[in-house]
Protein backbone atom coordinates (compact mmCIF):
# COMPACT_ATOMS: atom_id res chain seq x y z
CA UNK A 1 0.00 0.00 0.00
CA UNK A 2 1.33 3.18 -0.85
CA UNK A 3 2.63 5.89 1.92
CA UNK A 4 0.87 8.92 2.36
CA UNK A 5 4.11 10.56 1.10
CA UNK A 6 4.17 8.36 -2.22
CA UNK A 7 0.29 9.39 -2.82
CA UNK A 8 1.42 13.00 -2.30
CA UNK A 9 4.32 12.66 -4.86
CA UNK A 10 2.09 10.82 -7.31
CA UNK A 11 -0.66 13.67 -7.78
CA UNK A 12 2.61 16.35 -8.24
CA UNK A 13 1.82 17.77 -4.93
CA UNK A 14 4.95 17.06 -3.13
CA UNK A 15 8.46 16.95 -4.17
CA UNK A 16 12.13 17.66 -3.21
CA UNK A 17 11.96 21.52 -4.33
CA UNK A 18 8.70 22.24 -2.33
CA UNK A 19 9.56 25.63 -0.06
CA UNK A 20 8.84 26.28 3.33
CA UNK A 21 6.48 28.75 4.05
CA UNK A 22 7.00 31.32 6.85
CA UNK A 23 3.96 30.96 9.32
CA UNK A 24 2.13 34.18 9.42
CA UNK A 25 -1.03 34.37 11.41
CA UNK A 26 -3.35 34.32 7.95
CA UNK A 27 -1.79 31.13 6.40
CA UNK A 28 -2.10 29.50 10.34
CA UNK A 29 -6.06 30.27 9.74
CA UNK A 30 -6.15 29.21 6.33
CA UNK A 31 -4.53 26.03 7.78
CA UNK A 32 -7.01 25.70 10.27
CA UNK A 33 -9.33 25.86 7.75
CA UNK A 34 -8.14 22.74 5.73
CA UNK A 35 -9.80 20.06 7.80
CA UNK A 36 -12.94 21.60 7.28
CA UNK A 37 -12.60 21.69 3.60
CA UNK A 38 -11.64 18.16 3.55
CA UNK A 39 -13.99 17.14 5.46
CA UNK A 40 -16.56 18.91 3.12
CA UNK A 41 -15.33 16.78 0.17
CA UNK A 42 -15.24 13.93 2.08
CA UNK A 43 -18.72 13.76 2.35
CA UNK A 44 -18.96 13.96 -1.56
CA UNK A 45 -17.00 11.52 -2.11
CA UNK A 46 -18.80 9.42 0.12
CA UNK A 47 -22.02 10.60 -1.14
CA UNK A 48 -20.70 9.68 -4.64
CA UNK A 49 -19.75 5.79 -3.37
CA UNK A 50 -23.41 5.76 -1.31
CA UNK A 51 -24.80 6.66 -4.95
CA UNK A 52 -22.46 4.30 -7.28
CA UNK A 53 -25.33 2.07 -8.61
CA UNK A 54 -27.56 4.27 -9.15
CA UNK A 55 -25.23 6.67 -11.26
CA UNK A 56 -23.77 3.51 -12.95
CA UNK A 57 -27.21 2.59 -14.01
CA UNK A 58 -27.24 6.47 -15.50
CA UNK A 59 -23.68 5.97 -17.14
CA UNK A 60 -25.28 2.97 -18.99
CA UNK A 61 -27.58 4.57 -21.03
CA UNK A 62 -24.54 6.85 -23.03
CA UNK A 63 -22.48 5.10 -25.97
CA UNK A 64 -18.92 3.83 -24.73
CA UNK A 65 -15.86 2.61 -26.42
CA UNK A 66 -12.14 1.57 -26.58
CA UNK A 67 -9.82 3.98 -27.62
CA UNK A 68 -7.58 2.52 -31.10
CA UNK A 69 -4.66 3.52 -31.93
CA UNK A 70 -5.10 6.30 -35.20
CA UNK A 71 -2.45 7.39 -36.98
CA UNK A 72 -2.58 11.73 -36.36
CA UNK A 73 -4.14 13.22 -39.23
CA UNK A 74 -2.49 17.41 -40.18
CA UNK A 75 -3.90 19.71 -37.89
CA UNK A 76 -3.69 22.97 -36.23
CA UNK A 77 -3.80 23.51 -32.64
CA UNK A 78 -5.24 27.00 -31.35
CA UNK A 79 -5.22 28.77 -28.33
CA UNK A 80 -5.73 32.01 -26.52
CA UNK A 81 -4.53 33.89 -23.34
CA UNK A 82 -4.87 36.84 -21.21
CA UNK A 83 -3.89 38.08 -17.74
CA UNK A 84 -6.48 36.09 -15.28
CA UNK A 85 -6.51 38.66 -12.37
CA UNK A 86 -7.57 41.41 -15.53
CA UNK A 87 -4.07 42.86 -15.98
CA UNK A 88 -2.05 45.42 -14.17
CA UNK A 89 -3.71 47.85 -12.12
CA UNK A 90 -2.92 51.53 -13.26
CA UNK A 91 -4.03 54.80 -12.28
CA UNK A 92 -6.25 55.27 -15.40
CA UNK A 93 -7.17 51.84 -15.55
CA UNK A 94 -6.16 48.17 -16.12
CA UNK A 95 -3.03 47.27 -18.74
CA UNK A 96 -4.03 44.06 -20.08
CA UNK A 97 -2.94 42.34 -23.49
CA UNK A 98 -4.26 39.17 -25.14
CA UNK A 99 -2.25 36.91 -27.23
CA UNK A 100 -3.59 34.22 -29.95
CA UNK A 101 -1.66 31.93 -31.78
CA UNK A 102 -1.74 28.18 -33.72
CA UNK A 103 0.89 25.56 -34.59
CA UNK A 104 0.85 23.11 -37.09
CA UNK A 105 1.89 18.97 -36.57
CA UNK A 106 1.75 16.10 -38.60
CA UNK A 107 2.89 17.54 -42.05
CA UNK A 108 0.21 20.45 -42.36
CA UNK A 109 2.17 22.89 -44.17
CA UNK A 110 2.62 22.23 -47.76
CA UNK A 111 5.21 25.06 -48.18
CA UNK A 112 8.64 25.82 -46.30
CA UNK A 113 6.78 28.10 -44.75
CA UNK A 114 6.76 27.50 -40.76
CA UNK A 115 3.17 26.30 -39.71
CA UNK A 116 3.12 29.10 -36.71
CA UNK A 117 1.64 32.82 -36.19
CA UNK A 118 0.16 34.69 -33.06
CA UNK A 119 -1.53 37.98 -33.03
CA UNK A 120 -1.55 40.34 -30.26
CA UNK A 121 -3.74 43.05 -28.94
CA UNK A 122 -3.20 45.45 -25.92
CA UNK A 123 -5.82 46.85 -24.14
CA UNK A 124 -6.48 49.64 -21.88
CA UNK A 125 -9.91 49.09 -19.92
CA UNK A 126 -10.69 52.27 -17.65
CA UNK A 127 -13.76 50.77 -16.13
CA UNK A 128 -14.76 46.99 -14.71
CA UNK A 129 -17.34 46.33 -17.77
CA UNK A 130 -14.46 46.40 -20.02
CA UNK A 131 -12.39 44.81 -18.02
CA UNK A 132 -15.27 42.09 -17.74
CA UNK A 133 -14.81 41.34 -21.15
CA UNK A 134 -11.31 40.69 -21.70
CA UNK A 135 -12.35 36.92 -21.94
CA UNK A 136 -14.60 37.07 -24.57
CA UNK A 137 -11.92 39.75 -26.55
CA UNK A 138 -9.80 36.96 -26.35
CA UNK A 139 -12.22 34.24 -27.64
CA UNK A 140 -12.86 36.81 -30.49
CA UNK A 141 -9.40 37.07 -31.47
CA UNK A 142 -9.37 33.13 -31.24
CA UNK A 143 -11.79 32.46 -33.95
CA UNK A 144 -9.71 35.45 -35.93
CA UNK A 145 -6.46 33.31 -35.78
CA UNK A 146 -8.78 30.05 -37.13
CA UNK A 147 -10.26 32.48 -40.09
CA UNK A 148 -6.66 33.39 -41.30
CA UNK A 149 -5.88 29.26 -41.03
CA UNK A 150 -9.12 28.49 -43.30
CA UNK A 151 -7.68 31.33 -45.42
CA UNK A 152 -4.46 29.33 -45.71
CA UNK A 153 -6.31 26.46 -46.38
CA UNK A 154 -8.07 28.08 -49.14
CA UNK A 155 -5.00 29.14 -50.31
CA UNK A 156 -3.37 25.86 -49.99
CA UNK A 157 -0.81 26.70 -48.05
CA UNK A 158 -1.62 24.52 -44.79
CA UNK A 159 -3.93 21.51 -45.65
CA UNK A 160 -5.31 20.67 -41.67
CA UNK A 161 -7.81 17.74 -41.50
CA UNK A 162 -8.47 19.04 -37.75
CA UNK A 163 -8.25 22.04 -36.07
CA UNK A 164 -8.18 21.48 -31.85
CA UNK A 165 -8.94 23.98 -29.64
CA UNK A 166 -7.51 24.93 -26.48
CA UNK A 167 -11.26 25.47 -25.17
CA UNK A 168 -14.48 24.95 -25.93
CA UNK A 169 -16.05 25.48 -29.49
CA UNK A 170 -18.82 27.77 -28.45
CA UNK A 171 -18.24 30.02 -25.41
CA UNK A 172 -20.76 29.12 -22.60
CA UNK A 173 -21.34 33.32 -22.49
CA UNK A 174 -23.36 32.42 -25.84
CA UNK A 175 -24.68 28.87 -25.35
CA UNK A 176 -26.60 29.19 -22.13
CA UNK A 177 -27.70 32.97 -23.62
CA UNK A 178 -30.74 33.67 -24.40
CA UNK A 179 -30.40 34.97 -28.73
CA UNK A 180 -31.86 38.37 -27.70
CA UNK A 181 -29.34 38.77 -24.65
CA UNK A 182 -27.11 38.18 -27.72
CA UNK A 183 -28.45 40.61 -30.25
CA UNK A 184 -28.34 43.06 -27.26
CA UNK A 185 -24.63 43.05 -26.98
CA UNK A 186 -22.22 44.02 -29.10
CA UNK A 187 -19.04 41.57 -27.63
CA UNK A 188 -21.37 38.88 -27.84
CA UNK A 189 -22.90 39.38 -31.61
CA UNK A 190 -19.92 39.87 -32.53
CA UNK A 191 -18.23 36.55 -30.97
CA UNK A 192 -21.75 34.75 -32.00
CA UNK A 193 -20.84 36.18 -35.57
CA UNK A 194 -17.18 35.10 -35.27
CA UNK A 195 -18.23 31.67 -34.08
CA UNK A 196 -20.69 30.91 -36.69
CA UNK A 197 -18.27 31.73 -39.43
CA UNK A 198 -15.66 29.48 -38.55
CA UNK A 199 -17.90 26.82 -38.43
CA UNK A 200 -19.22 27.47 -41.99
CA UNK A 201 -15.99 27.85 -43.10
CA UNK A 202 -14.86 24.64 -41.78
CA UNK A 203 -17.91 22.87 -42.97
CA UNK A 204 -17.30 24.18 -46.60
CA UNK A 205 -13.65 22.51 -46.17
CA UNK A 206 -14.43 19.41 -44.40
CA UNK A 207 -12.11 20.50 -41.57
CA UNK A 208 -13.47 18.76 -38.01
CA UNK A 209 -13.07 21.14 -35.24
CA UNK A 210 -12.48 19.88 -31.60
CA UNK A 211 -12.16 21.47 -28.69
CA UNK A 212 -9.86 20.07 -25.51
CA UNK A 213 -11.19 21.53 -22.45
CA UNK A 214 -8.77 21.07 -19.82
CA UNK A 215 -11.15 22.96 -16.97
CA UNK A 216 -14.23 21.24 -17.00
CA UNK A 217 -17.01 21.80 -14.13
CA UNK A 218 -19.63 21.07 -15.78
CA UNK A 219 -22.47 18.98 -14.53
CA UNK A 220 -24.77 17.96 -18.15
CA UNK A 221 -24.99 14.53 -16.31
CA UNK A 222 -28.25 15.58 -13.95
CA UNK A 223 -30.04 15.92 -17.70
CA UNK A 224 -29.73 11.94 -17.42
CA UNK A 225 -30.10 12.00 -13.53
CA UNK A 226 -34.02 14.25 -13.71
CA UNK A 227 -32.09 17.16 -13.10
CA UNK A 228 -31.15 16.00 -9.63
CA UNK A 229 -27.66 17.36 -8.40
CA UNK A 230 -24.96 15.19 -8.34
CA UNK A 231 -22.06 14.75 -5.51
CA UNK A 232 -19.07 15.34 -8.30
CA UNK A 233 -19.04 17.30 -11.73
CA UNK A 234 -19.03 15.19 -14.79
CA UNK A 235 -15.11 15.58 -15.17
CA UNK A 236 -15.12 14.24 -11.51
CA UNK A 237 -17.48 11.35 -12.52
CA UNK A 238 -15.51 10.33 -15.21
CA UNK A 239 -12.39 10.55 -13.98
CA UNK A 240 -13.59 7.98 -11.43
CA UNK A 241 -15.54 5.52 -13.28
CA UNK A 242 -13.73 5.48 -16.94
CA UNK A 243 -10.60 3.02 -17.20
CA UNK A 244 -7.81 4.31 -19.01
CA UNK A 245 -8.33 3.76 -23.33
CA UNK A 246 -12.08 4.49 -22.48
CA UNK A 247 -14.55 6.96 -23.60
CA UNK A 248 -18.13 7.52 -23.34
CA UNK A 249 -20.17 10.14 -25.33
CA UNK A 250 -22.74 12.43 -23.78
CA UNK A 251 -24.69 13.13 -26.25
CA UNK A 252 -25.27 16.49 -28.84
CA UNK A 253 -26.06 20.15 -27.73
CA UNK A 254 -29.29 19.95 -29.21
CA UNK A 255 -30.36 17.03 -27.16
CA UNK A 256 -28.44 18.52 -24.04
CA UNK A 257 -28.66 21.97 -23.89
CA UNK A 258 -31.96 22.98 -23.61
CA UNK A 259 -33.02 20.23 -20.90
CA UNK A 260 -29.73 21.81 -19.02
CA UNK A 261 -31.50 25.20 -19.59
CA UNK A 262 -34.55 24.27 -18.01
CA UNK A 263 -32.52 22.74 -14.75
CA UNK A 264 -30.94 25.91 -14.54
CA UNK A 265 -33.93 28.03 -14.95
CA UNK A 266 -35.35 25.69 -11.67
CA UNK A 267 -32.65 26.08 -10.06
CA UNK A 268 -32.96 30.20 -10.56
CA UNK A 269 -36.73 29.92 -9.98
CA UNK A 270 -36.02 27.80 -6.44
CA UNK A 271 -33.78 31.08 -5.57
CA UNK A 272 -36.15 33.85 -6.12
CA UNK A 273 -34.79 34.73 -9.19
CA UNK A 274 -36.13 35.83 -12.78
CA UNK A 275 -36.44 32.92 -15.30
CA UNK A 276 -38.84 34.50 -17.53
CA UNK A 277 -37.95 33.33 -21.26
CA UNK A 278 -34.68 32.06 -20.32
CA UNK A 279 -35.50 28.64 -21.45
CA UNK A 280 -37.01 29.66 -24.65
CA UNK A 281 -34.90 31.86 -25.40
CA UNK A 282 -31.52 29.36 -25.78
CA UNK A 283 -33.77 26.72 -27.38
CA UNK A 284 -34.22 29.99 -29.61
CA UNK A 285 -30.44 30.43 -29.75
CA UNK A 286 -30.56 26.58 -31.54
CA UNK A 287 -32.74 27.52 -34.12
CA UNK A 288 -31.26 30.44 -35.30
CA UNK A 289 -27.29 28.57 -34.73
CA UNK A 290 -28.24 24.44 -35.27
CA UNK A 291 -24.67 24.10 -35.98
CA UNK A 292 -24.32 24.48 -32.27
CA UNK A 293 -26.68 22.50 -31.62
CA UNK A 294 -24.36 19.79 -33.51
CA UNK A 295 -21.71 19.67 -31.48
CA UNK A 296 -21.03 16.22 -29.68
CA UNK A 297 -19.52 16.44 -26.07
CA UNK A 298 -17.37 12.87 -24.87
CA UNK A 299 -15.30 12.29 -22.28
CA UNK A 300 -11.93 9.83 -22.50
CA UNK A 301 -9.29 8.82 -20.65
CA UNK A 302 -6.02 8.56 -22.05
CA UNK A 303 -3.78 5.50 -21.85
CA UNK A 304 -1.07 7.07 -20.58
CA UNK A 305 -0.56 10.39 -18.29
CA UNK A 306 -2.16 11.61 -14.98
CA UNK A 307 -5.53 9.50 -14.67
CA UNK A 308 -7.96 12.22 -15.41
CA UNK A 309 -10.91 11.87 -17.92
CA UNK A 310 -10.26 14.77 -20.52
CA UNK A 311 -13.70 16.28 -21.83
CA UNK A 312 -13.74 16.63 -25.87
CA UNK A 313 -16.32 18.90 -27.68
CA UNK A 314 -16.84 17.75 -31.50
CA UNK A 315 -18.25 18.86 -34.83
CA UNK A 316 -16.81 16.12 -37.30
CA UNK A 317 -17.20 17.63 -40.42
CA UNK A 318 -14.43 15.52 -42.05
CA UNK A 319 -16.81 12.26 -41.10
CA UNK A 320 -13.94 11.02 -39.12
CA UNK A 321 -16.55 9.52 -36.91
CA UNK A 322 -15.96 9.84 -32.79
CA UNK A 323 -13.91 6.65 -31.62
CA UNK A 324 -11.58 7.48 -34.63
CA UNK A 325 -10.90 11.56 -33.33
CA UNK A 326 -10.68 10.28 -29.73
CA UNK A 327 -8.51 7.25 -30.50
CA UNK A 328 -6.17 10.25 -32.27
CA UNK A 329 -6.07 12.25 -29.43
CA UNK A 330 -5.34 9.43 -27.30
CA UNK A 331 -2.02 8.66 -29.54
CA UNK A 332 -1.43 12.36 -29.34
CA UNK A 333 -1.05 11.97 -25.81
CA UNK A 334 1.88 14.03 -23.76
CA UNK A 335 2.55 11.92 -21.07
CA UNK A 336 3.38 14.64 -18.89
CA UNK A 337 0.00 16.19 -18.63
CA UNK A 338 -2.10 13.25 -20.14
CA UNK A 339 -3.22 16.07 -22.62
CA UNK A 340 -2.81 16.06 -26.52
CA UNK A 341 0.64 17.50 -27.56
CA UNK A 342 -0.40 19.78 -29.73
CA UNK A 343 -2.36 21.74 -27.00
CA UNK A 344 0.41 21.64 -24.80
CA UNK A 345 2.68 23.26 -27.68
CA UNK A 346 0.55 25.71 -28.47
CA UNK A 347 -0.46 26.74 -25.03
CA UNK A 348 3.30 27.37 -23.93
CA UNK A 349 3.67 28.93 -27.54
CA UNK A 350 0.93 31.61 -26.51
CA UNK A 351 2.04 32.51 -22.89
CA UNK A 352 1.67 35.64 -21.39
CA UNK A 353 3.80 36.00 -18.84
CA UNK A 354 3.20 38.78 -15.94
CA UNK A 355 6.48 40.65 -16.76
CA UNK A 356 5.97 41.54 -19.89
CA UNK A 357 2.58 43.52 -19.19
CA UNK A 358 5.58 45.60 -16.95
CA UNK A 359 7.65 45.98 -20.29
CA UNK A 360 4.22 47.23 -22.32
CA UNK A 361 3.32 49.56 -19.57
CA UNK A 362 7.04 51.50 -19.94
CA UNK A 363 7.29 51.64 -23.10
CA UNK A 364 3.59 52.57 -23.57
CA UNK A 365 5.11 55.56 -21.36
CA UNK A 366 8.10 56.05 -23.24
CA UNK A 367 6.02 56.91 -26.43
CA UNK A 368 3.30 59.04 -24.60
CA UNK A 369 6.20 61.44 -22.71
CA UNK A 370 7.06 61.91 -26.58
CA UNK A 371 3.57 62.48 -27.91
CA UNK A 372 2.80 64.90 -25.05
CA UNK A 373 6.08 66.86 -25.72
CA UNK A 374 4.78 67.35 -28.95
CA UNK A 375 1.09 68.76 -27.54
CA UNK A 376 2.89 71.24 -25.76
CA UNK A 377 2.05 69.03 -22.22
CA UNK A 378 3.92 68.41 -19.38
CA UNK A 379 4.90 64.45 -19.09
CA UNK A 380 3.53 64.69 -15.42
CA UNK A 381 0.36 63.59 -16.90
CA UNK A 382 1.96 60.22 -17.55
CA UNK A 383 0.41 59.21 -13.72
CA UNK A 384 -2.24 57.46 -15.58
CA UNK A 385 0.05 54.53 -16.10
CA UNK A 386 1.66 54.70 -13.02
CA UNK A 387 0.92 51.86 -10.36
CA UNK A 388 -2.38 52.19 -8.39
CA UNK A 389 -0.75 49.38 -5.68
CA UNK A 390 3.02 50.37 -6.14
CA UNK A 391 3.29 47.75 -3.21
CA UNK A 392 2.19 45.01 -5.98
CA UNK A 393 4.20 46.19 -8.78
CA UNK A 394 6.79 43.50 -7.81
CA UNK A 395 4.35 40.59 -8.98
CA UNK A 396 5.35 42.39 -13.07
CA UNK A 397 9.02 42.83 -12.53
CA UNK A 398 10.94 39.89 -13.85
CA UNK A 399 12.98 38.28 -11.06
CA UNK A 400 16.37 36.33 -11.42
CA UNK A 401 15.88 33.04 -10.16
Amino acid sequence: MESEEDVLKRFGLLDEDTELVEFIPAIQAMLEETRRLAERIANRITEFRDNFDKITRILDELEWGVLGYEQPLPGIAIDSTFPIDGGVDLVGGHLAAIIAGYIGYGGVSSSDAKPVESIVEILFADDEEMRNRIPLYAKILEKKVALRVLKKKEEGELKPAMLLFDGELVPYKLLFRPWKSIEKSKVLSRLDKATATVFEKAREHGITLVGVIKRSYSRLLRVLNNGERLPLNDKAVMSIVLKPGNYVVLGSFSDLVPRYAEIIAEDRRRKGKEVRGYVEGVKELLEKRKEYGEITVAFYKPRQGPKQAIRIEILDYGKLGVKRILSILSTLTNPATGLPYPIDIVDSYVRLESYMLELVRRRVIKHLVEMLREEGLRSEHVIVLSHTNPEKRYLYEKRRR
